[in-house]
């Protein structure tokens, strides 16, 4: 299975238990491996026969930006599981970095990863 990875895409979400933290969003990085079969691509390249990666960057952010979660961990579930089912792909690996509370515990990035 081939594989196309997008990185660092910066999205805006409601993530967050407190309602203070429901009402801030945060600037959040998603990386995501969209796997799919090339195959047809390769032959005709023709971009309807692939995966349009503007397509998916707008889709995320659409996703990110209409949708409130508790936690990273169903951000991350969210994302990959409506992603993978809006392009047809055979399997994602997402990863979701937040810095909102880095500071507070002394570390450099929160990073979450889901495979679906």
């Amino acid at each position: 299975m081939d594989k196309i990875s997008l990185s660092g895409i910066r999205v805006n979400a409601n993530i967050g238990i407190t309602d203070q933290e429901k009402m801030l969003e945060q600037e959040v990085y998603v990386d995501t491996h969209l796997y799919y079969d090339f195959k047809k691509i390769q032959q005709t390249d023709d971009l309807k026969d692939g995966v349009n990666y503007s397509e998916v960057i707008s889709f995320l952010r659409h996703l990110a930006s209409e949708n409130q979660t508790n936690t990273l961990e169903a951000f991350a579930n969210m994302i990959a599981v409506e992603t993978k089912k809006q392009f047809k792909l055979s399997k994602i690996k997402v990863g979701v970095e937040s810095a909102r509370f880095t500071e507070e515990l002394d570390l450099d990035e929160i990073k979450l990863y889901v495979k679906r």
